[in-house]
């Protein structure tokens, strides 16, 4: 699905709504998502953090595909793992190289 800007007039122009766009958009979007996380051993629940969590369109949709968890407040996810790094000393590995 296209998303130039041409794509969308187009559709509107048939009729789709503005709804039914959103919608278009919303699933493109979880097509991406899918598209890049294909090939990668992970392992069910994904936790979804930030503010793609915070849409529910986005949420509904791409918890069709995967098996996600969503934290009470998944806006602040990466600030407290910022804030907790600063105060948890960091581990250095030994270079294991030749």
């Amino acid at each position: 699905m296209s998303s130039s800007p041409s794509a969308t007039n187009s559709r509107s122009a048939r009729g789709a709504g503005r709804e039914g766009l959103a919608l278009g958009i919303h699933r493109s979007v979880v097509q991406r998502t899918l598209a890049l996380v294909r090939g990668l051993e992970l392992e069910a629940p994904l936790l979804f953090t930030e503010d793609g969590a915070l849409n529910a369109c986005l949420v509904r949709e791409l918890g069709l595909q995967l098996e996600l968890r969503l934290p009470e407040h998944p806006q602040h996810v990466a600030s407290l793992g910022c804030a907790l790094s600063a105060v948890i000393p960091e581990t250095v590995y030994p270079a294991t190289g030749s």
